[in-house]
């Protein structure tokens, strides 16, 4: 082999070097993140503990463990149906944002009509007319 050809090798396997070092550099910087935050959780998640024991502690609640497991299986067992109550509950939201100025506008419309009527006499007259009514079906059923 002439030393050209060595030289074009060299490079080449220098290149492919050069690759896997940047490689397992970006590693290195990923595992030491992953490091740097699981120390992060677990000093959250330790202090998070700590308080929680703390305030249980100050109310006097006991856990049963068993319990919560209870809770939880329950819980991760009853996903779908939560997920459909939410649905349902933001349906209803949805539909009362659609209902509501339409109900509102139905209560004035009503509000206006009876204040018609009460401007013509309706009211009046019918409160004349009920004693009157009343006599005759009494009479009658007699």
């Amino acid at each position: 082999m002439d030393e050209q050809a060595i030289n074009k090798r060299l490079d080449a396997l220098e290149a492919k070097i050069d690759i896997v070092l940047d490689y397992v550099n970006r590693q290195r910087l990923t595992t030491q993140g992953l490091d740097d935050l699981t120390g992060d959780l677990t000093i959250i998640g330790k202090d998070f503990y700590d308080t929680a024991v703390e305030e249980l502690d100050k109310r006097q609640v006991e856990i049963n463990p068993e319990e919560v497991t209870d809770l939880l299986i329950t819980f991760l067992r009853n996903i779908k149906n939560f997920k459909e109550v939410m649905n349902i509950l933001e349906m209803a939201f949805d539909l009362s944002k659609e209902v509501g100025p339409i109900f509102n506008e139905t209560i004035i419309d009503v509000t206006k009509k009876l204040a018609e009527f009460e401007e013509k006499g309706y009211f009046e007259f019918i409160q004349n007319v009920v004693p009157i009514i009343d006599k005759i079906v009494t009479g009658l059923n007699t």
